[in-house]
């Protein structure tokens, strides 16, 4: 199977499992969030070909993860997807720290497993922290301009707000991270910057009229 028909899987699967946790309620949403961005740092340093291009398979994941604060905003206030930002900046710097753990321990035998591990992880502090620092400014102005976009729309054209609101704050996010957290691990980190850019705008294009399918299994609470 090739890396294009496996990217497209992957983001159907991202946004099904994000109205799953929709419909199971704020908490498993939040819950949903914390994971998506956990996950996102550890699989980051995977480099991929898509069309030809360098990406990484997790720009699925983050994109998925904005999702998530942005229908927790839609159908249940903008304080609950305060709480879920800072939630999700708890549990990622709890991994890292944890992670921190797993690499000072000697183990029994020096195998694969082990190496394993180191490999993954002797990243992941860097990348955690740098993610933490980008996740906490870029959400803010994420759902405080989805917020605007909101009322400004008075709450027509779900659809269209996400596409203005995650475009552009997307590209921030994008520079903000490579740059905080890629630079020096990965190779060719402006092409990695302009192609993960561009995959995050596919993923925006194609997950958004998918989420809009929520609107049939949760009424939006008044904030």
């Amino acid at each position: 199977m090739s890396n294009e028909l496996i990217f497209c899987a992957q983001i159907v699967t991202v946004c099904s499992l994000t109205i799953v946790a929709l419909r199971l309620g704020s908490v498993a949403l939040s819950a949903f969030v914390g994971l998506l961005w956990v996950l996102a740092n550890l699989f980051v340093t995977k480099q991929i070909s898509l069309f030809g291009l360098g990406a990484s398979p997790s720009d699925a994941l983050g994109v998925g993860a904005v999702f998530g604060i942005n229908l927790l905003q839609e159908y249940f206030g903008r304080d609950q997807a305060r709480k879920t930002v800072y939630a999700s900046c708890f549990v990622c710097a709890s991994f890292a720290l944890l992670a921190i753990f797993q690499l000072l321990y000697a183990p029994f035998t020096v195998g694969a497993t082990s190496q394993a591990f180191t490999t993954i992880l002797i990243t992941s502090p860097r990348i955690i922290l740098a993610s933490l620092f980008t996740f906490f400014v870029v959400q803010n102005i994420e759902y405080r301009f989805y917020g605007i976009l909101k009322n400004r729309f008075k709450g027509r054209a779900f659809i269209l707000r996400n596409y203005i609101s995650m475009s552009s704050t997307q590209l921030l996010d994008t520079v903000m991270f490579a740059m905080l957290g890629l630079y020096g691990i990965v190779q060719n980190i402006w092409q990695l910057i302009l192609f993960s850019y561009l995959v995050k705008l596919i993923v925006i294009l194609l997950g958004a009229p998918l989420l809009q399918v929520a609107r049939s299994f949760v009424t939006p609470q008044k904030n």
